[in-house]
């Protein structure tokens, strides 16, 4: 086999032209192409058999081998269109593998061959050089069979960049590729030993991988996880190995980030949470505010060199280094894109933990339906511009009074067009600051339309009450907001501590002299009732109301009247004056909200019927007989005069005498007014006596009652 040694004097070196090295003895015959290196003393000669007249070339070629030059920068590159030559080594480059250094050159071999050496002649002398380059020494035969055989040349191409072979290069066991040297035969045996020397892989070789230059040797992963290194020798069939390949070392790491007991190394995901909500559901609010997922790493996790790979469902990727990122218990989020996020489509949101050397934990992943459309006719703002119908019933003039709070106020809502009534909801906010919020699938909704009581809390004397409504689907989409506001006065015409906000009522005087009496006279005459206005009542807007006896009612603008004083007057129908029943008047004042004073009112009795039988004119045409007691002449004279003349009053059928009155009158023009109950009435007669006044000498003297 070969060895590395020094030339001496007595040794001839043979390169054959299929590029093998032979030692020959002095003298010994030379084939036609072989190119001959002689030693002698020490230094080296060059000669060359039947090659081209660029021998010359050829000694400066062999020459620069030893002084450890590039033997293929001493000739010129060949002219275009001639052949390309080849490399020494399949590399280009010097490469650390592991802890092994592996020196490679990149010879180009076409300025070999255009000064006339074929190419294995030229390889071999590559093969020299590279070898010079390594140990210092020429490789020469081992003069037992002639032949030197250069060491193999190793690599393993799962090992990465780092050196290390992970879970999933390992899976079919480690490919090993062992380049052959020049020399190697037929039915040599390629042997890969381990660092203990133990033998992992062997292969017998054949003409083929020879053709090749090249076999492959799959080892079968070892076990555990570790460092382990591989190195290659070749033996020929008679038993003699030439040189061990350089070592290759790697780290196998096959345990992904996890528990390392499921597929792929681990069972345990890292788990990722879209915060979407409660409802797994993301609307158009949360989608323009950004979505983010949280993703908790398995335990296990290196976080100063592992990363997770994050896969979103619009097919987007983000390699996050977990070094690079905030941490916190474990735990850290990402954004999910907008493209990401579809309205009716379902998002996803996969991950998974990568280690340096590539092995993946267990796929983790998280999904949420997307509803990006509110409720209505999805044009607007958030996807809806149309907006419930929000109406405050507080009458036709958008004021709420006191009356009106106390009965309850509610506020009538009419559903946009596209609300679901089995899922939706109505949130109400009142001016208070509450909020109501309404499933729709648990009150009545008729024609589209529901009321809600509105909080007296929000009902504040003086202030603006307001309304507003949004529908909100099951995904939280939101409709356009419908709103609608009121005025508030609560406190009525009057000084507003009373009931209904005042205890200040107007006061009402009925017009009918001092006996509070309408008599017929007055009834003919129109009966009137003054209604004096309490203090605050606003005579530009307020009204009152007045009620008479007889049902009717008459409801007085303040403004449209005169008011003197504070003072008014309205007419008593005479429907409301019965004869024997009492005429009443009350009045209240109401403001332009509606609220009310107190009532005031008065009353008086009323009696049209005069004594007597009723039928006549004021009630009665039976009038008391009056005799004047002036003899059977109808005449006075003057003794008469001067005893007193008296006039004798016959009552009418009907007289109350405990009640009644005679009015007398006597031709001078007095009037004598007499109560029949303080005086003697007999048989219903009665007498009065006539003033002298009215006794004038030759004029007639009158007496009526």
């Amino acid at each position: 086999m070969a060895e590395n040694t020094s030339i001496n004097a007595e040794q001839i070196i043979v390169i054959d032209k299929n590029g093998n090295l032979k030692l020959i003895a002095p003298g010994e015959k030379v084939l036609p192409g072989e190119i001959i290196v002689e030693g002698s003393s020490g230094s080296l000669v060059v000669n060359s058999v039947d090659l081209p007249e660029e021998s010359d070339d050829i000694d400066a070629i062999l020459s620069a081998i030893v002084y450890g030059q590039d033997p293929s920068l001493i000739a010129d590159a060949p002219a275009a269109g001639e052949g390309n030559g080849s490399s020494l080594t399949t590399s280009t480059e010097i490469e650390r593998i592991g802890k092994s250094t592996i020196a490679e050159t990149s010879f180009d071999t076409s300025s070999l061959e255009s000064v006339g050496l074929s190419k294995t002649q030229s390889l071999t002398l590559l093969e020299q050089y590279k070898a010079y380059r390594e140990t210092g020494e020429f490789q020469i035969p081992d003069p037992s069979n002639g032949l030197v055989k250069t060491a193999p040349t190793l690599s393993i191409q799962e090992v990465d960049e780092n050196g290390v072979i992970n879970e999933e290069r390992a899976e079919n066991g480690i490919q090993v590729e062992v380049t052959l040297p020049i020399g190697t035969e037929e039915g040599d045996k390629v042997e890969l030993h381990d660092g203990d020397g133990k033998v992992v892989g062997e292969h017998l070789i054949t003409e083929d991988d020879i053709t090749n230059g090249k076999v492959e040797i799959t080892v079968p992963t070892p076990t555990p996880d570790g460092s382990y290194e591989y190195v290659a020798d070749i033996t020929d069939p008679s038993g003699d190995k030439g040189p061990r390949s350089t070592e290759v070392e790697f780290e196998l790491d096959t345990t992904a980030p996890g528990d390392g007991e499921g597929d792929n190394g681990s069972d345990v995901a890292p788990k990722v949470l879209i915060d979407s909500g409660e409802d797994d559901i993301i609307n158009a609010d949360e989608k323009d505010v950004g979505v983010t997922a949280t993703i908790t790493l398995p335990e296990g996790t290196n976080i100063a060199e592992d990363s997770v790979v994050v896969t979103f469902s619009d097919g987007t990727t983000d390699t996050i280094k977990l070094s690079e990122t905030t941490v916190t218990d474990g735990k850290f989020s990402v954004a999910i894109p907008a493209a990401a996020i579809v309205d009716g489509q379902t998002t996803e949101v996969s991950a998974i933990i990568v280690d340096v050397a590539g092995n993946e934990s267990a796929t983790g992943s998280d999904t949420a339906d997307v509803d990006l459309v509110a409720p209505g006719d999805g044009e607007g703002d958030n996807g809806s511009d149309v907006a419930p119908t929000v109406l405050i019933d507080s009458g036709e003039d958008d004021i709420i009074n006191a009356d009106e709070k106390d009965a309850g106020v509610t506020a009538t809502f009419t559903l946009p067009e596209g609300t679901n009534i089995a899922e939706d909801s109505v949130v109400v906010t009142f001016s208070d600051g509450t909020i109501d919020t309404i499933k729709l699938s648990e009150i009545t909704v008729t024609d589209g339309k529901f009321s809600v009581a509105i909080p007296a809390a929000a009902i504040v004397d003086g202030q603006t009450t307001e309304v507003s409504a949004i529908v909100v689907d099951g995904a939280g989409n939101k409709s356009a907001t419908g709103s609608d506001t009121a005025g508030v006065d609560l406190v009525a015409p009057g000084d507003g501590e009373g009931d209904n906000g005042g205890d200040v009522a107007p006061t009402v005087v009925i017009d009918s002299g001092g006996d509070d009496t309408i008599n017929a006279d007055e009834k003919d005459a129109g009966v009137t009732a003054t209604i004096t206005l309490p203090e605050g009542t606003n005579i530009a807007e307020d009204s009152v109301v007045v009620t008479f006896s007889d049902g009717t009612t008459e409801t007085i603008k303040l403004s449209e009247i005169t008011v003197t004083d504070g003072k008014f007057s309205v007419a008593i129908p005479a429907a409301a004056i019965v004869d024997g029943q009492t005429t009443e008047v009350s009045a209240i004042v109401v403001d332009v909200a509606g609220n009310e004073s107190a009532t005031g009112s008065d009353t008086a009795g009323v009696d049209l019927v005069a004594p007597g039988d009723g039928e006549g004119d004021n009630g009665s045409d039976v009038a008391p007989t009056v005799v004047i007691n002036s003899g059977d002449d109808d005449t006075i004279n003057a003794d008469e005069k001067d005893v007193g003349v008296t006039a004798t009053i016959t009552l009418p059928e009907g007289t109350n005498i405990a009640e009644d009155s005679v009015v007398v009158t006597f031709s001078d023009g007095t009037t004598e007014t007499i109560k029949l109950s303080e005086i003697t009435v007999t048989d219903g007669k009665f007498s009065v006596a006539i003033p002298a006044a009215a006794i004038v000498d030759g004029q007639t003297t009158e007496v009526s009652a």
